[in-house]
């Protein structure tokens, strides 16, 4: 018997050659995941209708027998022996179907516990830099930090317990800064009879004017006032539709120890309503010691800007800020000025439910760093399949995962040490590339007059300041709610994004007593702490707020809007046709007409696209297939 070990490197060879064939069995199963819940979708639907029909059909049988038409109850009743048949083969199929999609899940985690066993394969530690985001002069994009191997063992303790319940190993800590209604809990309280609010908000005047910011900036502002009219807001308002009772969760790191003063004067100036509930969770404990590269604080800024105008969009929401970890492996203070371990935070509010509404403003490259090995990039691609899995079962349970696509037009950061350095290829950012995630783009608004009258929009690309993030999956296949498009050639089978838009020019009112702001820097007497800031991490908070209000007007969450956002064909929303997301001298991607790597289906007419999404949510329809160019 021979016992000398195989050498080291074809040890190597082995791991690496069993990692990869892990990711391929989990990408097959991912896509007979994905096939199958396409089924399911449609055999649902078939159910519903079946449903729906024999109980007609038995309400009409007795009616008719009162009437003395006993031909029609006969008939009535006929119907009905015809039809139940039809619905037990429909139960009993979905009921295969289930069965078959618990044996991919189990075959999943029997995969997962592979990679994390002693002794298995295990996916190689990533030892690539953060990927930092450009920072530009009034946008302040922010970046996450993707460490898969690190994040792996965490995955799998959350995926084994098959629900969204476990319970983190860390105790948060929770500081409340309003206790006007209950805390936000697994299942939101919906406000079931709204109550008409006065409308307009009254603002006291000292806020910086559209004009004034012209004058001094030579670009526009917009106060939420402006926002909430260019895209019909005050019909809702008035009809009490404000999100009251939903809770919406966003994801931040850093310092906010100004934010609840801040929030408030921001809302006196404005003359909006006070959220009913506003409190910070500090998933990972205090914030590291932290110094951004531009001398701003650049982390307090994302989680101003995304309370702030979640608030302004939907202010009668309940408001959750969840702090995750800034702490790097090197504990420097420039390399704490990062989202460290986002998907953590993620999972923490997945799986405690905090709220039916998450946005994100983080996001990294799916290509990860640029001298990232073979193996890493593996590993990277596994956890991308992971993370899938768990963001599924948040649309089992209601829950709707908003990301920003980036700011980076259709590149992004490589991940060197260079902040500057962006991959010379397109490339899409995660989390808003995966399926499960909507991915709001960036677009350039005008308006005609002070209120905020709507003029026009065009895709969101300062050439050098900053544009739109959008193109196609390098990890994901094509969903199948984006089959019915049309442009199937230029998606090559590949998950498009983004699937909507907002406006994202820096033109967005943030008040940050931390900071002087650059209309501080003008006029430092009247606005000391006014800032004028953008980017799509602005975009995606709006996009929370509006489903905040769609979640009110229905009385129970939306969940997973991808099928019937698609079904509507862009119906309701304007359509962004001028534009593009070429940067860094990268071609991107045209807006046209519908759909597109750009604006996906443009930005709401929210009074008309609320209404319309429930209803398509309510009463889906089986999706277009690709070779009919007109559907019913």
């Amino acid at each position: 018997m021979n016992d000398q070990q195989p050498p080291a490197g074809s040890r190597n060879s082995r791991s690496a050659q069993d990692s990869e064939a892990i990711t391929r069995e989990l990408t097959s199963l991912k896509q007979a995941s994905d096939h199958l819940s396409a089924i399911e979708r449609d055999l649902e639907n078939r159910r519903v209708q079946l449903q729906t029909q024999i109980t007609r059909y038995t309400e009409q049988a007795p009616l008719a027998r009162q009437a003395n038409r006993h031909d029609l109850a006969n008939e009535a009743l006929a119907r009905v022996a015809q039809l139940q048949p039809e619905l037990t083969r429909v139960q009993e199929q979905l009921a295969r179907i289930v069965a078959r999609q618990k044996e991919i899940t189990s075959r999943q985690l029997d995969l997962l516990r592979q990679t994390s066993a002693p002794g298995s394969v295990r996916p190689a530690s990533s030892s690539s830099s953060p990927y930092p985001a450009r920072r530009k002069p009034r946008k302040r994009r922010r970046i996450l930090t993707l460490s898969a191997a690190a994040t792996l063992l965490l995955l799998t303790a959350l995926a084994l317990g098959q629900t969204l319940r476990s319970t983190p190993a860390q105790q948060p800590t929770t500081t409340a800064l309003a206790q006007a209604s209950p805390t936000p809990t697994a299942t939101p309280f919906i406000s079931p009879t709204p109550t008409p609010q006065t409308y307009p908000f009254r603002p006291d005047g000292t806020g910086p004017t559209t004009q004034q910011c012209l004058i001094a900036l030579g670009h526009p502002c917009y106060s939420p006032e402006q926002i909430q009219r260019a895209f019909n807001l005050p019909a809702l308002y008035k009809q009490g539709y404000n999100g009251a009772g939903q809770t919406i969760v966003i994801l931040g790191v850093g310092k906010t120890s100004s934010l609840q003063a801040d929030l408030h004067h921001f809302d006196k100036v404005w003359g909006l309503p006070d959220p009913p509930s506003f409190k910070i969770i500090q998933q990972a404990g205090p914030p590291a010691p932290y110094t951004c590269p531009d001398k701003e604080d650049d982390l307090q800024l994302e989680n101003t800007l995304d309370v702030e105008w979640a608030h302004a969009i939907a202010p009668g929401a309940n408001i959750v800020l969840l702090l995750g970890s800034n702490k790097s492996p090197s504990g420097s203070r420039e390399d704490n000025c990062l989202f460290w371990r986002m998907a953590d935070t993620l999972n923490y509010a997945l799986y405690n439910q905090l709220g039916q509404i998450i946005t994100i403003s983080y996001g990294g490259s799916e290509l990860g760093a640029v001298g990232a090995s073979a193996s890493e990039k593996s590993s990277d691609r596994q956890f991308y399949l992971f993370q899938d899995a768990i963001l599924k079962d948040a649309v089992t349970a209601g829950i709707t995962v908003l990301a920003s696509s980036g700011d980076n037009g259709v590149t992004n950061p490589d991940g060197s040490n260079n902040p500057n350095a962006v991959w010379r290829k397109p490339n899409v950012s995660w989390p808003a590339s995966d399926p499960y995630v909507l991915a709001v783009g960036g677009t350039t608004l005008q308006v005609r007059d002070a209120s905020g009258t709507y003029s026009s929009e065009r895709v969101w690309n300062d050439s050098n300041g900053g544009a739109t993030g959008g193109g196609l999956s390098a990890v994901f296949p094509e969903p199948d709610y984006q089959l019915g498009l049309l442009n199937q050639r230029t998606l090559k089978g590949k998950r498009g994004l983004p699937d909507v838009a907002f406006p994202a020019e820096p033109s967005f009112d943030l008040y940050a007593s931390f900071e002087t702001g650059v209309l501080g820097q003008v006029n430092s007497r009247k606005w000391k702490h006014w800032d004028v800031i953008g980017g799509t991490s602005a975009s995606a908070p709006c996009w929370a707020g509006l489903i905040a209000i769609a979640n009110q007007m229905r009385g129970k969450p939306l969940g997973f809007i991808h099928p019937a956002l698609y079904s509507l064909r862009g119906k309701s929303m304007h359509d962004i046709t001028s534009g593009n997301n070429t940067y860094h001298g990268i071609t991107g991607y045209k807006a046209q007409s519908g759909y597109d790597l750009a604006s996906g289906w443009g930005t709401p007419i929210a009074d008309r696209f609320l209404a319309d999404l429930i209803a398509a949510v309510d009463y889906p329809t089986i999706p277009c297939p690709v070779v009919i160019h007109k559907c019913s």
